[in-house]
């Protein structure tokens, strides 16, 4: 078996203590995200901000990456989810390439999400 995807018995230790997010990273993921949300342009209200992905659970390799989630309800940007689905792929695109994010090593990758 490939032991890069085994899972491990904890969370990634250069975010987490236990359960726990390590101290002082709250307030940073959450400066970062309110950033990335006025780069956004919108006036939809943030609904939550949230780490998902191997970094936020057991699967985590030394290649993982901080995938860092504003959500927000779409249908408060426009009622053509289509069209607000793409403009929030191409700000994440922008964002993530004209904000080349790291943390101990890892890249902090931003999305808007929609709440549904």
């Amino acid at each position: 078996m490939i032991t890069e995807y085994e899972t491990h018995g904890t969370l990634n230790p250069k975010l987490w203590t236990g359960d726990e997010l390590n101290p002082g990273l709250r307030k940073g993921f959450l400066k970062i995200a309110k950033a990335f949300y006025d780069f956004l342009e919108i006036t939809a209200p943030i609904k939550d901000i949230i780490i998902i992905g191997s970094s936020a659970n057991y699967n985590w390799t030394e290649h993982s990456d901080i995938d860092l989630h504003v959500v927000i309800n779409y249908m408060k940007v426009g009622d053509n989810l289509h069209l607000v689905r793409n403009y929030m792929h191409a700000k994440k695109s922008i964002w993530n390439v004209t904000h080349p994010l790291t943390l101990k090593g890892m890249n902090i990758e931003l999305y808007a999400q929609d709440q549904n």
